[in-house]
């Protein structure tokens, strides 16, 4: 077997399969938009993330969410909408509950508070799907 990725929006995630063909079936059963190319010609052995794993992408994942709230200049107003609408986000977070915060998000309904989108909530879920499916 051979390691590809499969890529969209610029997150891959990486999967062991016999070939391309395999591979990019696969990707057609995540949806459109996936590309996949040839990472390395052997495969990857799995890798067995630990809570700690869980723990550190949650908090990257919530300190990009933050960054990119600075970036788009939220008023007071708008973190405060943020804050009430997003409120247990912050205690999976700190949790590393992955599966959990996936669940969460989708059960949103966006726009909130200008900033967090029906764009940026999916592009999250798909960080976390390629994250989880990933060896």
């Amino acid at each position: 077997m051979a390691c590809y990725k499969i890529e969209k929006n610029g997150i891959a995630r990486y999967k062991n399969f016999d070939n391309l063909p395999d591979a990019q079936t696969y990707a057609d059963s995540l949806g459109t938009g996936f590309v996949v190319s040839l990472e390395n010609e052997q495969n990857f052995p799995p890798f067995i993330r630990t809570l700690g794993d869980d723990i550190r992408f949650c908090n990257d994942l919530y300190n990009n969410f933050v960054q990119q709230n600075r970036d788009n200049n939220i008023t007071f107003e708008e973190s405060q909408e943020l804050i009430g609408s997003l409120s247990s986000l912050k205690q999976l977070v700190d949790a590393g509950a992955v599966g959990d915060i996936i669940i969460y998000l989708q059960s949103l309904i966006t726009p909130i508070a200008r900033v967090y989108t029906t764009e940026r909530r999916d592009l999250d879920v798909l960080k976390i799907q390629s994250y989880m499916d990933s060896l």
